[in-house]
């Protein structure tokens, strides 16, 4: 299942939307904090929670984050045969190295490279403003990226200035 709406549309989703996921299948959320362009004030966000914790617990189920910083046409032009050179990587945060893994193939089958980011609670290194959002990296620039990222937001990524 993916979950790709507003990060303000998550409060919204019906109670049951999981109910018909298959047993076990891989929750992936691909959306976005954009306080100033789209999703106005979300507190727990702005003091700090990370984007895909404050959705996981929403949904009630355990995510993994991935999709959210490639432009989705590259996602639909830019995939290429595993092994060729300028491969984009795609970065994966979560905590179940089961799903992790199916996530990992899926990627893989679309024609990118997938690289371990982590935790869910490490994925903050992939929100926006982070050196890897929006880059079309390969494998060692994407691992270089990610441990380049700061947990601070700028001021273009808070709903407010500081």
């Amino acid at each position: 299942m993916v979950v790709s709406i507003p990060q303000k549309n998550a409060v919204d989703l019906p109670a049951d939307i999981l109910a018909g996921a298959a047993d076990g299948a891989p929750v992936i959320e691909t959306n976005n904090y954009y306080p100033q362009q789209r999703d106005g004030w979300i507190a727990a966000i702005e003091v700090g929670q990370v984007e895909s914790e404050w959705v996981q617990e929403r949904l009630g189920v355990p995510v993994l984050k991935a999709f959210n910083g490639i432009w989705w046409k590259h996602l639909l032009e830019k995939g290429l045969p595993e092994g060729s050179s300028g491969r984009i990587a795609l970065p994966v945060a979560g905590d179940d190295a089961l799903k992790k893994q199916v996530v990992f193939d899926l990627i893989n089958q679309l024609g990118f490279d997938p690289v371990d980011a982590g935790t869910v609670e490490d994925s903050w290194r992939q929100q926006p403003g982070t050196p890897v959002y929006g880059k079309n990296f390969d494998r060692e620039a994407t691992l270089t990226a990610l441990a380049q990222a700061t947990p601070e937001r700028t001021d273009e990524w808070r709903a407010v200035a500081q």
